[in-house]
């Protein structure tokens, strides 16, 4: 997934995440407000979002309720 920091004054949102299907993969874009989140923030939002992709991947049949959003190396932070 591509982290990216924009330096702008203007917002239409304060967080998005952009997917696109290239070449029969998807891509994952997140563009934020950096006077809002921080990197790290970021970096670990992208680590739950997939964490939750690769569990329904797995089970695409696992009711919504139990999937994770915490890996976990987060558990023990």
């Amino acid at each position: 997934m591509e982290i990216k920091s924009l330096e702008q004054t203007f917002f239409k949102f304060k967080l998005s995440l952009h997917v696109e299907k290239r070449n029969g993969e998807y891509v994952f874009a997140v563009q934020y407000d950096n006077s809002l989140y921080t990197t790290n923030y970021i970096e670990k939002f992208d680590e739950s979002l997939i964490q939750a992709l690769n569990s329904i991947i797995k089970n695409p049949d696992l009711d919504i309720r139990h999937i994770s959003l915490i890996n976990p190396n987060q558990k023990n932070t």
